[in-house]
């Protein structure tokens, strides 16, 4: 790139001041040519001493112009390709970003479409008869019922003998056993209140009565 400009220092008046004026026209033409061609055009003696002398100079001035312009053409570049690199470090993060919606967009749609599908199926078998009534019309959890443990009949031997011998254990024990351990329509939560209950019966008190007459169960009932 060539300048469009160039400077005239005082120090060339020196060499040109003793010029006739003819030379000094032809040594001004031949700086212009010089500095917008490149060509060096014929001079008298004197004047090309001048010029030789000038032209030095502006030979410097040139150079580091183009140096200048070199440089500032590399720090173009390094900064357009900075400036490129930032955009496709932006481009790319925006990419994975909307990637990361699309996704978590994706999940939450399949979750809701389970949870749709699920709300739509028939219960499972081990979701089915989850509740029962109660006594008093009150849904309670089958498993709560399951997870009561049945008494062997040693336990209930063992229990009512401890409770002064008032219940029959064989007789209690099979007849919750032949209704599947229910008290009334309901399953049985705790067998040692179902044997406190049948202590309260008629049954009870003379199967109680005939211990202690027998001297099979002790004659000190607990109430």
């Amino acid at each position: 790139m060539k300048k469009d400009s160039f400077t005239m220092l005082n120090s060339f008046y020196e060499p040109i001041k003793a010029l006739s004026t003819e030379s000094k026209g032809m040594l001004l033409t031949a700086i212009f040519e010089y500095q917008t061609t490149g060509n060096i055009i014929d001079l008298s003696l004197d004047a090309k001493m001048a010029f030789l002398f000038i032209k030095a100079k502006l030979d410097m001035d040139n150079k580091k112009h183009l140096e200048e312009v070199e440089k500032r053409r590399a720090a173009g570049s390094l900064g357009g390709k900075a400036r490129a690199e930032k955009q496709m470090q932006a481009n790319q993060a925006s990419a994975k970003s909307c990637k990361q919606i699309k996704q978590a967009q994706a999940n939450d749609s399949t979750v809701k479409q389970e949870e749709i599908k699920k709300e739509k199926s028939p219960l499972n078998p081990q979701e089915k008869n989850i509740y029962t009534p109660d006594i008093h019309g009150i849904s309670a959890p089958l498993s709560q019922n399951r997870a009561q443990k049945h008494p062997a009949l040693d336990e209930v031997r063992a229990y009512c003998k401890e409770r002064g011998g008032i219940v029959n254990p064989e007789k209690w024990f099979n007849h919750y056993q032949s209704n599947g351990w229910k008290v009334g329509k309901n399953p049985m939560k705790d067998w040692k209140a179902a044997v406190r209950t049948w202590e309260h019966s008629e049954d009870a008190r003379r199967y109680a009565v005939k211990g202690v007459m027998s001297g099979t169960y002790s004659s000190e009932v607990p109430l």
